[in-house]
């Protein structure tokens, strides 16, 4: 059994303004996990079309082609209030399950 443990945790890297993202993955490993911390307006852009947003933002090596179902909401509030967090799974063929959650979990 591989000793995972040794592994460095991962690190908040700058996507754009207002977005940034933990990569959990090493290089070909499926599936591929990130999760986002978006500001209210990135996360406003996010919501307007998730696959064109995770495709202009380079989150994954290869392009998402469509996000399956389902999508899940975890004390979502609207209009959001602060940054909110989204965990993406991708897999092949290219599906790509999401979760929402609303706020910062370090708060």
């Amino acid at each position: 059994m591989e000793n995972s443990a040794k592994k460095s945790s991962s690190k908040w890297e700058f996507v754009k303004k207002g977005a940034l993202v933990q990569r959990l993955w090493d290089k070909h490993e499926w599936p591929q996990v990130a999760v986002l911390k978006l500001s209210e307006n990135a996360f406003d852009a996010f919501m307007q079309n998730p696959a064109k947003f995770i495709n202009a933002n380079r989150i994954f090596p290869v392009k998402v082609q469509r996000l399956s179902g389902p999508a899940a909401s975890l004390n979502l509030r609207f209009p959001p209030t602060g940054p909110q967090i989204v965990v993406i799974v991708h897999k092949r063929p290219s599906k790509t399950p999401l979760v929402i959650i609303s706020g910062d979990p370090v708060e």
